[in-house]
């Protein structure tokens, strides 16, 4: 019996501004009406699969604000604004920002949305049925797909299409609500009923190998760039683990067993700090597995792993014995099918594909002698793939969880369950410190921009440190709180020539906004560093204050 743990990963950086709680980008509500539930209840429809949710903390919090309706962006304010009441600057921000979604398979199948992105450098020409079928079109596309068929309200708007009315808008956001308000129960009684195991990672998303000590990125790069100061600081890796943990028994009624590091980042201190923690099993990419091992992790010219024996088992790291948590290392080629290949076939063709790849890799298993049931774990993200699917994902994700509910030979577990299993586990004396990206750090500590980040968030650290004790408690607390936050992965994610986008510019000014408020909360002089961008940053001001206009 082959032993199939999917992990599906939930995750949107922090995008709440310290100052007033708001929302300076969309994508936590954006992603929330179309994946988080979408995820859920797809899997339902079908017991026989279990799956893992992994939900980093910092972003449970920001949808609990948004049922609860203590936190709004600028997106959503623009949109339930009355048509003839916009100014000219909302106004132009809807047109420059209501068509983020992929145009093929977001925009493109709706006749009247993809006819106003056609004429969106037409603005001036733009009456007030226009603006007001994009207000409801830029949402409407981001619903869940399901939803658009079942939900009679949804149903209605899509077929009328076009001239909607103010009443239609204010439905519109009847059902967004809706939809916010239900999504972290939906995943609470999907747990309790047993199908879906609930995961966490670190509470803001750090890279805790990095918190530990930036230095660690040298050990695969020694010829990168080095903060000056480095950043170390394993207490503040141990509070986010021990915040993330304490956050999930509350919200979900009990601790979590697993640990999803952010982006699949781990060492030999991090297992350690999960052991302590509590936690039973933790997850990183084969590549991780391969360095630590000395050995690649090769595959022949389909994809197929010549080392099947190897991946498809758990570890334990020797320093801390067996009874520390399971080291489970992600199959990244057929992650990386559902993430990036199969978006572009036919659904059934690509659930036959990945189910037969499923089992040519456990037979693999079997035929280079590997000992009791092979463990192949799927690893992803759970979110950002479907927008890029026809119908968000849905015909491919029934047609391969159809085809595991009836596989005899196929069992779809729950993390907790795969390794929870008699078989024999397997000791690795070492691993060599790695993410799920290259099985090193250089996105987030490889660039000049990387480093200067690093190196401001370790002087707030040290001022930290220095001047805690001299200010009240609360703003102490206060300042601690956005040191948690500035440490947060996606910051660094966008420094640097690896990635970018039309955003960096947001949070750059995101992530010294936070080192800011640590200074302001300490009384003490802000660096003028952190009045100007720290990368090649856009749309901030001199002070580094999020801009509206994004």
């Amino acid at each position: 019996m082959i032993r199939l743990a999917l992990l599906w990963h939930m995750h949107q950086p922090d995008y709440r501004d310290p100052a007033s709680g708001q929302s300076v980008l969309p994508w936590v509500r954006m992603h929330a009406l179309k994946d988080y539930r979408g995820m859920v209840d797809v899997l339902r429809e079908y017991p026989g699969v279990r799956a893992t949710i992994n939900v980093v903390p910092s972003l449970t919090c920001q949808l609990l604000d948004y049922a609860e309706g203590r936190t709004d962006d600028h997106l959503r304010r623009v949109r339930d604004t009355p048509t003839a009441e916009l100014h000219a600057d909302e106004r132009a921000f809807l047109l420059t920002h209501g068509f983020h979604a992929p145009h093929h398979r977001m925009i493109a199948p709706h006749p009247r949305y993809a006819e106003l992105s056609a004429r969106r450098g037409e603005g001036e020409s733009w009456s007030l049925d226009d603006v007001r079928d994009l207000q409801v079109w830029h949402t409407l596309a981001w619903m869940d797909p399901d939803w658009l068929l079942r939900d009679s309200r949804l149903a209605a708007l899509r077929a009328k299409g076009r001239q909607f009315s103010e009443d239609d808008k204010a439905t519109l956001a009847a059902v967004e609500r809706e939809l916010l308000q239900s999504t972290i129960p939906a995943l609470a009684d999907a747990a309790a009923a047993g199908q879906v195991e609930l995961s966490t990672s670190p509470f803001y998303h750090p890279i805790l190998p990095l918190l530990c000590d930036t230095d660690t990125h040298l050990a695969v790069h020694p010829e990168s760039p080095r903060p000056e100061p480095p950043f170390r600081w394993p207490r503040d890796a141990r509070v986010q683990l021990s915040r993330a943990s304490g956050a999930h028994a509350s919200v979900f009624g009990r601790r979590p067993s697993g640990l999803w590091p952010s982006e699949g980042g781990v060492s030999d201190e991090v297992v350690q700090m999960a052991t302590t923690e509590g936690f039973t099993w933790l997850a990183s990419d084969e590549h991780v597995l391969a360095r630590s091992l000395g050995e690649p992790m090769s595959r022949d010219h389909d994809g197929r792993p010549e080392r099947a024996a190897q991946l498809y088992r758990p570890w334990h790291l020797s320093s801390v014995g067996e009874e520390g948590p399971r080291l489970v290392f992600r199959d990244q080629m057929l992650s990386d099918r559902i993430g990036f290949i199969y978006q572009s076939w036919d659904a059934e063709h690509a659930a036959d594909d990945l189910v037969w790849r499923i089992r040519d890799s456990g037979a693999r298993y079997v035929a280079q002698g590997g000992q009791g049931d092979p463990l192949i774990a799927i690893v992803l993200d759970g979110e950002n793939a479907w927008e890029h699917y026809p119908d968000g994902g849905r015909p491919f994700l029934r047609a391969f969880y159809g085809r595991l509910q009836d596989a005899g030979d196929i069992a779809a577990v729950t993390m907790r369950e795969a390794v929870a299993s008699d078989g024999p586990v397997h000791q690795v004396s070492h691993l060599v410190p790695g993410s799920w990206i290259h099985a090193d750090f250089s996105v987030w500590a490889g660039h000049e921009e990387d480093c200067r980040a690093w190196s401001a968030l370790a002087r707030a650290r040290w001022c930290w440190e220095r001047r805690s004790a001299l200010v009240s408690s609360a703003a102490s607390d206060r300042a601690y709180e956005s040191l948690l936050a500035a440490e947060g992965s996606d910051w660094f994610w966008w420094y640097g020539d690896d990635h970018s986008s039309s955003l960096d510019g947001v949070f750059d000014g995101l992530f010294r906004t936070h080192l800011r408020r640590v200074y302001e909360a300490l009384e003490w002089p802000v660096p003028d560093e952190l009045r100007r961008p720290l990368g090649g940053a856009r749309c901030v001001d001199g002070d580094g204050v999020m801009s509206r206009g994004w």
